[in-house]
């Protein structure tokens, strides 16, 4: 697997070196899920979803909701999951529902 941001001449071993084991597994729970989460890891009472958006099978941008983590974070996995299922029915994700 290899993502775009990496550019064409980047191996799966060559992206897995760079990012490093902990990141990877991120992006493999990102692409099983359809969605990435951030709970309190880069600002401790700020919690986002964001879900890609692919035209044509290329990712072109993410759409992200975030906000403070006590508001957000009891409902941020349905949200998560609506976005993902809304983009999935509008054939902007080919990530499975």
């Amino acid at each position: 697997m290899a993502f775009g941001a990496f550019g064409s001449g980047w191996t799966s071993a060559d992206i897995h070196r760079e990012l490093g084991p902990e990141a990877v597994n991120e992006v493999a729970n990102v692409l099983e899920n359809g969605f990435a989460t951030n709970i309190g890891e880069s600002v401790t009472d700020v919690a986002a979803v964001a879900v890609g958006v692919e035209i044509s099978g290329r990712m072109v941008a993410a759409l992200s909701i975030g906000g403070p983590r006590a508001r957000i974070e009891p409902r941020l996995m349905d949200a998560a999951g609506l976005a993902h299922e809304l983009l999935v029915l509008k054939g902007l994700s080919s990530l499975p529902l």
